[in-house]
């Protein structure tokens, strides 16, 4: 049972961590996404970035 534990931590985000991170969001524009998969004891990582993100 967690009880309002995800409303909890989604407040805490909303009034205490995202505010903090406003400054920094245009270096914080790229967004990873990524996939695991466990293959034959291992895991196999697929990393995308979105369309828009620059190249590096």
């Amino acid at each position: 049972f967690t009880g309002r534990a995800s409303q909890q931590v989604q407040r805490f985000l909303e009034e205490e961590v995202y505010p903090l991170l406003k400054p920094y969001e245009s270096v914080m524009k790229v967004v990873t996404r990524f996939k695991m998969k466990k293959v034959q004891n291992e895991y196999e990582v697929k990393v995308s970035l979105p369309p828009s993100s620059p190249n590096m």
